[in-house]
């Protein structure tokens, strides 16, 4: 089994907001960013592809989906971190925040204001692909996700602290992939980005 974790493409809301669970639709670089990640998956055998439920991430999966022929299915699992009461907030407003320092000191010890820590976003897509692994057996995955959620699971399956997020980029409309190796999963490659 491999799966391609894809981050969605860009949005005009990007580097000034943190969109978190709210809705953003792609900018035009965004739409070109997932034409050209369709072109690169297209020239590859694509067994499965599912998205988070945001409209960034939908609009990213659809081309695939489109060039690969296959639907694209909608899955909670792959949800952006739930980033609580700072969802939607300027990146000007947060950095006024001592939680929001705390937060990017110490990811592995804080949770943003009602949401969810970066361990718990990383287990619940890696209980996703856990419950892939039966019925996918050497399949080609494509989950089309998140920067937060795909750093964490990268850390996660690196036996890294999520105190070392800012070690790894997640650009927009990148390819991140792990394999099932040996019972294991591992880390195969982190943010290319065809055709940038």
């Amino acid at each position: 089994m491999i799966v391609h974790l894809v981050r969605h493409g860009t949005h005009d809301q990007l580097g000034k907001k943190l969109t978190g669970r709210t809705s953003v639709s792609l900018n035009d670089e965004g739409r070109q960013q997932s034409q050209r990640l369709a072109d690169y998956f297209a020239t590859r055998r694509v067994d499965l592809i599912q998205t988070s439920p945001r409209e960034r991430t939908i609009e990213t999966a659809q081309p695939i989906a489109q060039m690969s022929e296959l639907s694209c299915d909608v899955v909670p699992a792959l949800d952006e971190l739930d980033f609580g009461a700072w969802s939607g907030l300027e990146f000007v407003t947060l950095r006024e925040d001592p939680q929001w320092i705390s937060w990017n000191t110490q990811r592995s010890r804080n949770r943003p204001p009602g949401g969810e820590t970066m361990s718990e976003g990383s287990q619940r897509v890696l209980d996703h692909i856990g419950a892939l692994l039966p019925t996918y057996v050497g399949a080609r995955i494509v989950l089309v996700t998140h920067a937060e959620i795909i750093r964490s699971v990268l850390l996660r399956l690196l036996g890294r602290s999520m105190d070392a997020w800012d070690t790894i980029d997640i650009s927009p409309a990148s390819i991140s992939s792990i394999v099932l190796h040996e019972h294991q999963l591992k880390v195969a490659a982190v943010n290319e980005r065809p055709g940038q």
